[in-house]
């Protein structure tokens, strides 16, 4: 909520508005919706993948039953395969040639899972994080929500950030005899906020695609509204953490 109306102030002063009102009416916009006529085959088809997509991810171990697949368990937690949901997704991207998307998304991804696997994000979170034991809790909640998304340009990837990162904040936050979940919690947060990479997330990439700006002015409001949003949410945690047992005063 404190990031909604910061985020609109931010786009309008870096992106400013080229028209003061929409060149259109309200009749105009009625009299093309119903010059589109029905949907056609290939959007009924989009609509009934999307809703499947949505069905399986809500559903989870409900549809087991129904439709076969099993979950895998480790250390007596049931972990749920989301394959089987994602299919019809690939099927989306496969109806509306969502190519270059997909290679932004994966280009990023792979190079997160490659900083990963050879220990160097495990290196480098390490190295950020030694000196927050020292700081007062306030300001290592505000340093580790700041080196997660300064770690999230490196990874590029909002899952490989979050997989990398979070063993390391909660161990960290054991060893300073501190609640894992008062780090923990906003780190997890932290993670969800891509705003700098177009390659963080999907979500980047589909407004990039459409050729209105460069990945250059993405990132020049990226890192504008990623210090928005370090300042908010070390602000929520501060004055309501304590209804969520993550009291750092």
């Amino acid at each position: 909520m404190i990031m909604v109306p910061l985020g609109w102030f931010c786009l309008m002063k870096l992106f400013p508005p080229e028209f003061r009102e929409i060149p259109t009416s309200l009749e105009s916009i009625r009299a093309e919706l119903n010059a589109l006529g029905g949907l056609n085959t290939k959007e009924i088809r989009t609509l009934v993948v999307f809703l499947t997509m949505v069905t399986l991810w809500l559903g989870g171990s409900n549809l087991e039953p129904y439709i076969g697949f099993k979950a895998r368990e480790l250390d007596g937690v049931k972990y749920y395969n989301d394959s089987i949901a994602s299919s019809p997704s690939r099927t989306i991207a496969g109806l509306h040639s969502f190519r270059q998307k997909l290679v932004l998304i994966a280009g990023g991804i792979s190079a997160g899972m490659m900083l990963a696997s050879t220990g160097a994000a495990r290196w480098l979170a390490w190295g950020m994080l030694s000196g927050v034991g020292e700081l007062h809790p306030v300001l290592r909640v505000l340093a580790v929500i700041g080196m997660v998304e300064l770690l999230k340009i490196f990874f590029s990837s909002n899952s490989v950030t979050g997989a990398v990162v979070m063993p390391l904040i909660i161990a960290l936050a054991m060893d300073i005899g501190m609640n894992p979940w008062i780090l923990a919690g906003p780190a997890g947060i932290a993670t969800s906020m891509a705003f700098i990479m177009v390659t963080s997330s999907p979500t980047n990439v589909i407004p990039y695609s459409s050729g209105y700006f460069r990945i250059s002015e993405f990132a020049k409001s990226g890192v504008v509204m990623t210090i928005i949003g370090i300042l908010a949410v070390t602000a929520s945690v501060a004055i309501f953490g304590r209804f969520a047992n993550m009291n750092i005063w």
